[in-house]
Order: C-alpha cells, then structure tokens, then sequence
C-alpha cells in the first residue's frame, strides 16, 4: 500500500527523491511542468510548481 498519493493535472513522466532531503520529491509532469512535494507537509499540494507558459515546449520529450 503506498503511503502517499497525490492527483495531478497531468501524468507523471519521472520521479526524484532528494539525495539528504528524502521527503523531498521532485516530478516531471507530462505537460512540461515540474512539482516538488514535501512530504512532511500535511497537504497534497506542492511546495513549489512551475507552469508552462505560451511558447514553451509542452510535449514529453522521449530519448
């Protein structure tokens, strides 16, 4: 069972977790956006979240 769930508006396109901040959780979104979450926080909100903004890039970008 997972112990935190949160609901984007987009899909989740990568995951990463702090090196010494474990309850620090980056996740590249699919619309282009980055959120960080703090999991220590009592919300599903992020602490930080980048929006895309007109003539940027947002697309997934596949390697």
């Amino acid at each position: 069972h997972p112990e935190f769930i949160f609901n984007t508006a987009s899909g989740v396109m990568c995951v990463d977790i702090h090196e010494h901040l474990s309850y620090l959780v980056a996740v590249g979104l699919y619309d282009g956006c980055v959120a960080v979450y703090n999991l220590k926080k009592k919300t599903d909100q992020p602490i930080y979240n980048s929006r895309a903004s007109s003539g940027k890039h947002t697309s997934a970008v596949m390697q």
